[in-house]
């Protein structure tokens, strides 16, 4: 049996971008009302999921996301998840990063979903 969490306790927020925000990447508040990239080992407080050519960006504050990892597999459960890059995330090597719900793994494609 498949199960699906897309969907589930989605919170979307409008914000003004900063510095080329790209869509379905992890995001930072970087101001007033204003996200930016993230850069490898930065936490991430949501994801960039449509971002408009004058400025604007749909971020996804809390809900389910899937996205492509680095480095080691993240285990279940609670898990220290910061920015790898613009499209990737990784486990928090010091794991003092904000936890996040990993409800799969899947080390072949080298993907991980959780809850923000």
């Amino acid at each position: 049996m498949k199960v699906s969490f897309e969907g589930i306790g989605d919170v979307m927020v409008t914000f003004e971008t900063r510095d080329n925000v790209i869509p379905y990447s992890p995001v930072k508040i970087c101001g007033n009302g204003t996200v930016g990239p993230c850069v490898d080992g930065d936490e991430f407080d949501g994801i960039a999921i449509d971002v408009t050519e004058d400025g604007y960006a749909s971020v996804l504050m809390h809900g389910y996301a899937e996205f492509e990892y680095t480095g080691t597999a993240p285990t279940f459960g609670k898990c220290s998840l910061v920015a790898s890059g613009r499209l990737t995330t990784k486990v928090d090597a010091n794991g003092t990063a904000g936890k996040r719900t990993v409800v799969m793994v899947d080390p072949g494609s080298k993907t991980v979903g959780f809850f923000i």
